[in-house]
């Protein structure tokens, strides 16, 4: 399980993950508003229009378990992700990155 923005920090815990293709990854958003948007290497906090939950996980509360989103890994290749919200300040300039098979 990937717990993202876990006690108002910006960040995937754990940030990296290396797993074999066809591996279910849980991710828990926790804090406010967060999102799971898949970018490159190249560009880490800009979307490649791949994977996007968009900004449906509001969590004021910090209750685990509230909004689960599951990914499956349909490429060993290596994949990128970031969390696209800029309010109050960008997420992803702030560190939140997160890597598959990096």
């Amino acid at each position: 399980e990937i717990v993202v923005g876990a006690a108002g920090r910006l960040a995937f815990n754990p940030n990296s993950v290396s797993v074999t293709l066809g591996t279910t990854l849980r991710f828990d958003f926790l804090g406010l508003n967060h999102t799971l948007t898949q970018s490159s290497s190249v560009n880490p906090c800009s979307n490649s229009s791949g994977f996007d939950t968009g900004f449906q996980q509001f969590n004021p509360h910090n209750v685990s378990g509230t909004f689960l989103v599951d990914y499956l890994v349909e490429s060993d290749q290596p994949q990128w992700f970031y969390c696209a919200q800029d309010e109050p300040i960008s997420h992803c300039h702030s560190g939140m990155i997160f890597s598959v098979n990096p």
